[in-house]
Order: C-alpha cells, then sequence, then structure tokens
C-alpha cells in the first residue's frame, strides 16, 4: 500500500540519526522507533521511523542524505511504501548508517562476530581430531 506524502525537511536535532517522521496512519504495523524500508519508486532507503511531531497527517520529515538518497527534494509530493525491516536490513542499515558513531560501533561489532566465529571454528578442529 502506497501513501501520497508531503516532504519536510526534519528538524535539527534529528539530522544524521537515519530517521524519518510520519503519522502512524501512514505506516501500518510498523511501531515508532522500529527500522523500515522506504521506498519511493524504485529507490529505497532503510530509516527509523518515528510519530510526526505536530501529529500531522499527510506529511513525511527526513534530512537532506534521506531525501537525496530518494530523489525528493523539501516540498515535493510522492508515493511512498514502508515495509517491515528484516534481519539483513537491520544489518545493512548499521554498516552504512549516516552517524559516524554508530556505524563505527556496528561495524566493530559485526567484525567482532565474524572473528568470534572463526576462533570457534579453530577451536573445535582440534575436537574433532
Amino acid at each position: 500500500m502506497s501513501e501520497q506524502l508531503k516532504v519536510l525537511e526534519i528538524d535539527l536535532e534529528d539530522v544524521f540519526e537515519d530517521m524519518v517522521r510520519v503519522h502512524l496512519d501512514h505506516r501500518p504495523n510498523i511501531k515508532a522507533g522500529q527500522l523500515a524500508v522506504v521506498c519511493v519508486g524504485k529507490k529505497t532507503k532503510r530509516a527509523v521511523v518515528r510519530g510526526s511531531k505536530a501529529n500531522q497527517r499527510g506529511v513525511i520529515s527526513m534530512d537532506l542524505a534521506t531525501r537525496e538518497r530518494l530523489g525528493l527534494s523539501a516540498g515535493a509530493t510522492a508515493d511512498f511504501r514502508f515495509k517491515k525491516a528484516n534481519l539483513l536490513d537491520d544489518w545493512i542499515w548499521m554498516w552504512n548508517a549516516t552517524n559516524a558513531s554508530a556505524r563505527a560501533a556496528a561495524r566493530l561489532g559485526l567484525i567482532s562476530l565474524i572473528l568470534g566465529f572463526i576462533g570457534l571454528v579453530l577451536g573445535a578442529v582440534p575436537l574433532l581430531r
């Protein structure tokens, strides 16, 4: 289901947070604070969704990086679709986060997970012989 929404600039405190603000009516089954895949045509952006500041309907607020990714400008109107994010979407979002500290933490976490798995395999090899 797509929703025709007007694009607004997000408030300054929400910039670089990979967040969009949109009323709950426009994103059924996606709670505030959850990651969603925001789609406009064939372009997608993974973002945390929150409620609109003034409980506005018919609008979506996003920062410049998100607007550029979706090929939109402030004041434009477009058809938006929202999909729940899965585990792979979570990892992709974390790896490509706009916020540098969140991105670094996610990359260190993924690298640690991979190294831990390698260590587990290397530790199990002598036990299996």
